[in-house]
C-alpha cells in the first residue's frame, strides 16, 4: 500500500481538503478529473506523489463506472473484478499484476480497465 491522499503540508486548510476530498467522490467522466487535476495544480502548485496516487485511484472508479465494473480487488498478484455480478478472467484465468509497486500496480489497473 501507498499513500494516496491531500496532504495537510499541501492544501493546509481543513475546509478546502473536505470541498476537494467531495469533488473527487462526485466525479462522473475523465473530463471532470482533468478539470481537478487542474484546479489543484493551478490553486497548490506542483501535485505531490500521495495526490498523484489519489487522482489515479479516482481514475480508477471513473473508467470502471464506464465498463459497468462494480468491484476490483488485489489478491496478491491476482486482480479479480466483478462487472454485471460476473467475475472477469482472461483465457479463463484472473489478471495478474506483473508490477510489485503500488504506483505500477495503479497503471496496470488502468491499462486493463481500457481493454474491458
Amino acid at each position: 500500500r501507498a499513500p494516496a491522499y491531500l496532504p495537510f503540508n499541501h492544501i493546509p486548510e481543513t475546509r478546502q481538503r473536505i470541498i476537494l476530498y467531495r469533488k473527487l467522490a462526485q466525479l462522473t467522466n475523465a473530463a471532470e478529473l482533468d478539470e481537478l487535476k487542474e484546479e489543484i495544480r493551478d490553486r497548490f502548485g506542483p501535485i505531490p506523489k500521495p495526490v498523484e496516487r489519489l487522482l489515479s485511484v479516482a481514475e480508477l472508479k471513473v473508467l470502471a463506472a464506464g465498463k459497468n465494473v462494480t468491484g476490483i480487488e488485489a489478491k496478491g498478484d491476482k486482480i479479480i473484478v466483478t462487472r454485471n455480478g460476473e467475475l472477469i478472467t482472461l483465457d479463463g484465468k484472473f489478471p495478474r499484476f506483473a508490477k510489485r509497486s503500488p504506483d505500477g500496480r495503479l497503471k496496470e489497473l488502468r491499462i486493463l480497465l481500457k481493454a474491458l
